[in-house]
């Protein structure tokens, strides 16, 4: 089997744009040319190499990590390796620390760890995410909203993010910005109750009761209690019309 050079490897990698396309495209070839006892030292070495960067920037921590430990099975001092390893842990830490300073409601604290964070990676979905979530606490709607917007720059599937980020457009009463992310997360997934429920809330609110009675019912038919009420009352107006 004939196997790729290295330069050819690393040229085709980065033509791939999409984070999912470039982890399958390493993992078709570890599976095709990884043997233990394969000739092609450097080669392997380059795939668990690239593999481990890529998974470091995406913030896949314990992923980098093993692939990064891979390297050391044949260079037990490769300093790239050793340096991703130790930068995976320094985070984790940070991740730790971050988790005590919200037990402990030191938002700001645990703030300036999510900023360290991102200083490795700005493509650390979870550390936006969570300093979204502590701006929202603290009520700082602008800063929490350009939180969720980049995780969703990065990752448009993150269901989370989206929530989160129509729910803050409401508290930020932006209830348009707010409707247009439900609607995003609702043709993501027709299945997210809460998303059916305060997108019907904000049309409720704003008197467009025919859309908010189609989606409390979608709210109630996956198991909102709480839409039936208001389907009620929505009843009860529109009959008095």
């Amino acid at each position: 089997m004939k196997i790729p050079n290295i330069a050819t490897l690393k040229a085709e990698f980065h033509q791939i744009q999409a984070f999912e396309d470039k982890i399958e495209y390493l993992q078709q070839n570890i599976r095709k040319f990884v043997t233990h006892d394969s000739p092609h030292v450097e080669f392997i070495v380059e795939l668990f190499l690239l593999t481990s960067e890529l998974l470091f920037q995406r913030g896949w921590y314990e992923e980098c990590i093993d692939a990064a430990s891979r390297v050391l099975d044949w260079y037990k001092d490769h300093p790239q390796a050793i340096q991703i390893i130790h930068n995976c842990n320094q985070i984790k830490q940070l991740y730790e620390q971050a988790h005590e300073y919200h037990q402990q409601f030191f938002y700001r604290k645990e703030l300036e760890c999510y900023k360290k964070i991102l200083a490795y990676s700005l493509e650390d979905t979870n550390a936006w995410y969570n300093a979204g979530n502590t701006y929202l606490l603290q009520c700082e709607y602008g800063k929490a909203i350009e939180c969720y917007e980049n995780v969703l720059q990065i990752d448009k599937t993150d269901e989370q993010a989206w929530f989160n980020l129509a729910y803050t457009y409401e508290k930020y009463n932006l209830p348009e910005q707010a409707l247009s992310a439900y609607s995003q997360l609702i043709n993501l997934n027709p299945n997210h109750e809460k998303a059916w429920l305060n997108r019907g809330h904000i049309y409720f609110m704003t008197g467009q009761l025919e859309k908010a009675k189609w989606d409390y019912q979608n709210a109630y038919s996956l198991g909102e209690e709480e839409a039936l009420y208001v389907l009620a009352k929505i009843e009860k107006q529109l009959n008095s019309k």
